[in-house]
């Protein structure tokens, strides 16, 4: 049975980049902002999302190997507390991640932080990724993302506000085949 994601990241470039990785697999994801959220005027924010979206999954109302949501929240500290509040709230009908930069968030801050707002600990998986559980996930970045994709490709991201301009780079990025990068879309095909 297919599985239903929902992938929170801090910034622009990483919900590319996670369409990306993605749309590579085959999944198709559909891509929302913080700030798109505040325009529409949606109730309940992400929990109406995630629940529509689901309900749309379930009932397979949604094109074909469309299942994922990818959603940019403006910061690490905005993505943290979503991905915390998504914990709280209970069980969810599908695996969360939280896509982070290792620049700014520490993974003991996070883990402290965690653990003080849930009570449970995260067990480390691979070299970038720790899970609450089963579908709960983090995924720590080497520094950051946009340090990475000049680091491997010579070429800034931030260079450019034109997104055709910086998929190429993300593009070229991930023929690199950076390690921690397959890494990242294992989790999506396990």
């Amino acid at each position: 049975m297919q599985k239903l994601f929902i992938i929170l990241c801090e910034g622009d470039h990483d919900k590319l980049f996670t369409y990306q990785v993605l749309k590579n697999i085959s999944i198709k994801g559909r891509c929302f902002s913080q700030e798109h959220l505040k325009v529409m005027r949606i109730r309940g924010g992400e929990t109406t999302i995630i629940r529509d979206f689901s309900k749309q999954f379930r009932s397979k109302q949604l094109s074909r190997n469309e299942r994922a949501i990818i959603k940019e929240e403006g910061n690490a500290d905005n993505a943290e507390e979503i991905f915390i509040e998504l914990l709280k709230s209970g069980d969810q009908p599908c695996d969360i991640f939280l896509l982070i930069d290792t620049d700014k968030k520490k993974i003991g801050q996070i883990r402290r932080k965690i653990f003080s707002e849930i009570g449970k600990d995260l067990l480390k998986i691979s070299n970038c990724c720790y899970k609450i559980n089963e579908n709960k996930k983090i995924f720590f970045i080497p520094t950051s993302l946009e340090r990475e994709i000049e680091r491997v490709t010579l070429k800034k991201i931030d260079n450019t506000r034109h997104q055709d301009k910086q998929l190429a780079i993300l593009k070229i990025f991930m023929e690199k085949q950076v390690p921690w990068v397959g890494e990242f879309g294992q989790l999506f095909s396990s």
